[in-house]
């Protein structure tokens, strides 16, 4: 009864299988495609409660001399020792004898040839609980194949098949990562517009393009000005012409609860040479009215006594009694 459960399981146990660059195909050596011959024997502790011991497991392969088929040992692995013993160089070999779990021998061919074709067996060698030996051998044949047109149409066509699925998942996938983005960008989108409105007074549209005036912002420093503007997509005021310098004063003087307001002009590279810090542009001379303190104050705000004209002042603005805020130009993009 043992001698028949041992043989039943070797022989549902042991597998050979043959992987083409392409294709899985039946076990053959298909020459030169083949990439890979595993041949593995295994026996699961569970499906033998008597047996006692399993000495040692062994992988031949077979050769046909006149009618005879004679083994040849390719790997060998016994419980003395527990290391498994590869004897064909051109394989690799893993395996593990354990008599109180799952045991296994495993052979692997890289590139196998027409040479490596032929019958292949797994030998079990074990003792029974009355302390009888064992030894049970099962035996399957891999066929080689040489590679024809016939075959690599074949292998062109399986190709293409499942080229078409990963395509069409790729697009599926690609069409779900874009819906995904788009709900972010419009959620982004959505957050930086009711910040924008809580953050700034926003004016009218006056050439294609509004200004921003910070609120509650007693203590103004310019380059945090300037990168606030341009996270909101602007930078700090321009103030070019005649036209523009109106629809500004009239924009902040319909506000209150300040009276100085940064916008965009330096002479912080030379003195007395005001630039706007975005364009490069000169400002223009009309608009600054200089009380020439020095290089201790190199930003231009607009100030209310001036009639919200431009004067210099400290680009690191702290005094309590003057509250500052800071005036952003973004282009109109409703």
């Amino acid at each position: 009864m043992l001698e028949k459960a041992l043989k039943a399981l070797i022989t549902a146990s042991i597998l050979v299988k043959v992987t083409a660059q392409v294709l899985e195909v039946e076990p053959k050596i298909l020459l030169p495609s083949t990439k890979s011959l595993v041949v593995n024997c295994s026996l699961p502790h569970a499906s033998f409660p008597r047996l006692a011991s399993l000495i040692s497991l062994i992988i031949s392969r077979g050769n046909a001399e006149r009618g005879v088929t004679k083994y040849e040992s390719l790997a060998v692995i016994n419980a003395v020792t527990g290391n498994i013993l590869v004897q064909s160089g051109q394989a690799a070999g893993n395996g593990v004898i354990n008599n109180k779990g799952d045991s296994f021998i495993s052979l692997s061919f890289k590139y196998p040839t027409a040479a490596m074709s032929g019958d292949y067996s797994c030998e079990a060698n074990g003792m029974d609980l009355s302390w009888r030996p064992i030894t049970l051998m099962k035996t399957s044949k891999v066929p080689s194949v040489n590679f024809t047109v016939d075959m690599l149409a074949e292998q062109l066509r399986n190709l293409n098949i499942k080229f078409d699925e990963k395509s069409k998942e790729f697009q599926s996938n690609l069409e779900n990562s874009n819906q995904s983005l788009s709900e972010f960008i419009d959620d982004w989108k959505r957050r930086i517009e009711e910040s924008r409105r809580w953050f700034f007074k926003i004016s009218n549209v006056y050439q294609g393009r509004r200004y921003y005036l910070s609120q509650q912002d007693p203590i103004t420093r310019s380059e945090s000005a300037m990168a606030t503007c341009v996270m909101y997509g602007g930078y700090l005021a321009e103030i070019d012409d005649v036209g523009e310098r109106d629809f500004v004063k009239r924009f902040i003087r319909e506000l209150s609860g300040f009276r100085l307001v940064l916008i965009g002009g330096t002479d912080e590279a030379q003195e007395e040479v005001w630039v706007y810090r975005h364009s490069k542009k000169l400002v223009p001379s009309w608009l600054v009215k200089s009380r020439r303190y020095g290089n201790l104050r190199n930003c231009l705000f607009l100030y209310d006594i001036d009639g919200w004209d431009a004067i210099d002042e400290a680009c690191y603005y702290t005094t309590p009694s003057y509250i500052t805020r800071f005036l952003c130009e973004i282009p109109d993009v409703k």
